[in-house]
């Protein structure tokens, strides 16, 4: 049995109040097991992403962000992402509508280094910046209702996140704790993997157009009226630029392009 499929089991017997202490820790020590090493298989981006992928399914997630903890004064929440299968739509929404400068999450993640789950009603109350409920009916638009981050950071001490979310109930306890140590291979690898394709990159020119109207929030559609060709060739080279960048989508490209420098031309 895969321990996607174990961790599922799991969850339904516990939902029965039957399962013993003694078979969830030998259920939880094969789960993170097989995860952590699927994690350090992993050779690159998309490989990764799909571990990624399956771990936030067996935890009863749909959805994942690893990032960069924005810096003071940033607006967009795609420059700091490193890894995403969120809906495109719902990352372009959450920065055309200014939804970063607001974030308890965002806040909470600067302040403390603890993991913890959320309510999306609750998070948003009180956010500061009369978003509250635009920020509620944006993320409920896509199932984003209950989730957990957990606070990571690399070798140099910078900052970083894993965020995951659907619409479950909130983990606790050992699944939080089970959560925060697979959160922490995951960053490390991505890290590892960004550092070793870095000196080998180089982007036309462009690519790079492309890559920056697409980060200041252009669909293909415009970003191919602006620079002058069809929304095909634009697709071909963001497509090239991801290819290059070992990245799954484009907000990913937009990001690890932001972050390798690539972009400041």
């Amino acid at each position: 049995m895969s321990w996607g499929k174990r961790i599922r089991f799991r969850r339904i017997i516990l939902e029965k109040d039957v399962l013993t202490d003694i078979g969830y820790d030998q259920h939880q020590d094969g789960f993170l097991h097989e995860a952590t090493g699927d994690i350090a298989a992993c050779e690159t981006g998309f490989e990764l992403f799909r571990v990624i992928r399956k771990i936030a399914s067996a935890m009863g997630f749909h959805s994942f962000i690893v990032m960069r903890l924005p810096t003071t004064g940033a607006m967009k929440l795609n420059e700091s992402i490193l890894l995403s299968n969120w809906n495109p739509e719902l990352l372009r929404a959450y920065d055309q509508l200014g939804l970063l400068n607001g974030s308890k999450i965002i806040r909470q993640l600067k302040e403390s280094v603890v993991p913890f789950t959320y309510n999306l009603a609750h998070v948003n109350e009180n956010r500061g910046d009369g978003n509250d409920q635009v920020a509620v009916e944006l993320f409920k638009t896509f199932d984003h209702m209950e989730g957990a981050y957990v606070p990571t950071n690399d070798r140099s001490g910078n900052r970083g996140a894993i965020g995951f979310a659907g619409s479950k109930d909130a983990i606790e306890g050992a699944d939080l704790g089970m959560l925060s140590l697979l959160s922490t291979h995951i960053y490390d690898r991505l890290l590892n993997l960004s550092e070793q394709r870095e000196p080998k990159v180089q982007l036309t020119s462009r690519e790079k157009e492309c890559l920056v109207w697409t980060a200041a929030g252009k669909t293909g559609s415009e970003t191919a009226t602006i620079l002058g060709i069809s929304e095909k060739t634009v697709n071909h080279h963001l497509g090239s630029a991801a290819a290059k960048l070992d990245t799954v989508n484009r907000a990913h490209t937009v990001a690890v392009a932001l972050r390798m420098g690539l972009l400041e031309d």
